[in-house]
């Protein structure tokens, strides 16, 4: 098993550095726009059960991924893109090694993660095998070309020596599932919120409907 810390941390390296010069000036003010997204809009919509709403052909699928705080202890949440493969979730670090919730693993890699559906408990590791990492790489950033084209160019067109160096600035990370969570429908879920709302917006837009046709002149 590759840990954390062990997993390459020179991503501003040139061989390893997948990003274009214009990209990687812009990253610092891409990051905390991502994580403004993520934290009032992404997250709160994959907590409340929308993952098959917000997931795309373009965007790829999307999970809330919940480590341990390394300092804190707590919870931390993190929306990102997924694949399934050979009965393991796939995701990657596109900030880098230095990317939050990668850290977090390092002192605790037992992880939830927020499916659409479901939730489930899982051991999450850094993927040491090349092979490996050029496989789920590639699929993911194929499943996300709207994100992944602009910042690292067409996945297609990249050999898998350019993938894998790739990787050493995008550490990839397997998740293995080791039980069932509380997912989003469960009864400590908050879907029902979610689901309460739209009831609430239909019945409204009912009685609204029912309103105007009473004022009708026959």
């Amino acid at each position: 098993m590759t840990t954390v810390a062990d997993a390459p941390r020179s991503a501003s390296a040139p061989a390893a550095d997948p990003y274009r010069p214009a990209i990687r000036r812009r990253l610092p003010g891409m990051r905390r726009s991502f994580l403004t997204v993520n934290r009032y809009l992404a997250g709160p919509l994959l907590r409340a059960g929308f993952g098959p709403v917000v997931s795309t052909p373009l965007t790829g699928s999307l999970m809330l991924l919940r480590t341990r705080g390394r300092t804190s202890g707590r919870w931390c949440e993190a929306p990102l893109g997924y694949v399934i493969s050979d009965g393991s979730v796939y995701c990657c670090a596109g900030f880098g090694p230095t990317t939050h919730w990668l850290r977090n693993l390092a002192s605790d890699p037992r992880v939830e993660v927020l499916l659409p559906g479901r939730a489930l408990a899982g051991t999450a590791e850094v993927v040491s095998d090349p092979a490996e990492r050029v496989v789920a790489l590639r699929e993911l950033l194929g499943s996300m070309p709207i994100i992944s084209r602009p910042l690292l160019g067409d996945v297609r067109s990249l050999t898998d020596k350019e993938v894998e160096a790739m990787s050493a600035a995008i550490p990839v990370v397997r998740i293995r599932a080791t039980g069932l969570a509380p997912g989003p429908w469960d009864p400590d879920g908050s879907g029902w919120i979610a689901l309460t709302a739209v009831w609430l917006v239909a019945i409204g837009l009912v009685l609204r409907r029912l309103r105007r046709m009473g004022h009708r002149p026959t």
